[in-house]
């Protein structure tokens, strides 16, 4: 039986696994990557003597059975030995660090009376509001964000760099984006400070990394795809996407300044939705491209272990220090700023 033919946009992360799952399930799949290595932002770059990732992408251990399902099947991928390491989140917040997730005395300590009080009168206020008037559905991240924290916690540590992470208002965000922090609310907090143990699903400490750094991952992974009889190839620019009454059936790509065509029977795409809309021919109705052009994302969007910075700071909104990780040959010391990858220094 013919397999069908996939074309996957982008060899970062997201490009990768979902090309890597379908080979598993014998479909033919390409992957075009424009840039002349795999990973995309979470790809180890070289800058002199240093060896550093563009942001950290970690695989964070939880003790459930989703979690260790991932972990199992992807293992293979991270080389010898692989680093189960604790995490070492830290908030910078008016000039002091935090502990992250929150511990609630390091918090009321560290700040001003005044603004302590004001973090313990919001959320006392939220959680008055939400028993007396419980409502039916969080929709927006703002709406959980309050309801959970408190106005002041809340733009203090998620609201204001949400917002600069999606480029969005927090109330245009759903509520889903608070998956990760979901139990994230004052009560676990205090359970926290007092050494209660909390849920895992929420308060995971640990995270694996390959020793090399993590572009080792997605080096295998796409090893592992060609290994299929598949193909990834790099310096491959999409360029335009023909489609038909069935969806697209071509994928025009630019490599080594020549055009060239794949007829495929589907196409998964990591590409930002404005750049993907500008490449369907025939063009999409204009309400299409408008609504696309909307919603643009940041394009340096930051990722890793956070040094949260205040909105008057500057650019950088994350960092990450790879000397924490451990002295290997691949994690020289040195710092990355996310927001800026040319910005490196020890």
């Amino acid at each position: 039986m013919q397999r069908r033919k996939i074309v996957v946009l982008g060899a970062g992360p997201a490009g990768l696994s979902a090309a890597w799952r379908l080979s598993e399930h014998g479909m033919a799949v390409t992957v075009l990557e424009r840039d002349s290595a795999v990973g995309g932002m979470g790809k180890t770059i070289t800058v002199g003597p240093y060896a550093v990732d563009y942001g950290p992408h970690t695989f964070h251990v939880r003790e459930t059975a989703e979690s260790r399902a991932v972990i199992e099947a992807i293992k293979p991928f991270f080389g010898e030995d692989p680093l189960v390491l604790t995490r070492g989140t830290r908030v910078l917040l008016r000039g002091k660090e935090y502990v992250y997730p929150l511990e609630m005395l390091q918090v009321l300590t560290g700040v001003s009376p005044l603004l302590a009080a004001r973090i313990i009168f919001d959320y006392l206020r939220a959680t008055l509001k939400s028993a007396f008037a419980p409502p039916t559905k969080e929709h927006s991240f703002e709406e959980w964000g309050v309801r959970n924290l408190g106005r002041t916690l809340y733009d203090l540590c998620f609201g204001i760099y949400s917002a600069r992470v999606w480029g969005l208002p927090t109330s245009q965000i759903s509520s889903k984006q608070a998956q990760r922090v979901a139990k994230l609310n004052l009560k676990n907090i205090i359970l926290r400070t007092f050494g209660i143990r909390a849920d895992p699903a929420t308060y995971f400490t640990k995270y694996m990394y390959p020793r090399r750094g993590i572009s080792l991952l997605y080096e295998s992974m796409a090893d592992a795809i060609r290994a299929r009889d598949n193909c990834v190839l790099l310096n491959a620019a999409a360029v335009r996407l023909e489609r038909a009454s069935e969806g697209i059936t071509r994928v025009v790509f630019r490599q080594d300044g020549r055009e060239q065509t794949i007829e495929c029977d589907g196409v998964v795409s990591t590409l930002p939705l404005p750049a993907l809309v500008s490449m369907m021919q025939p063009p999409l109705p204009a309400s299409v491209s408008q609504t696309a052009a909307a919603h643009r994302l940041p394009l340096g969007v930051p990722a890793g272990r956070a040094v949260h910075r205040e909105p008057d700071v500057g650019a950088e909104e994350r960092q990450c220090r790879h000397d924490s990780v451990g002295p290997h040959d691949a994690l020289h010391r040195a710092l990355v700023l996310a927001r800026r990858p040319n910005l490196v220094r020890r």
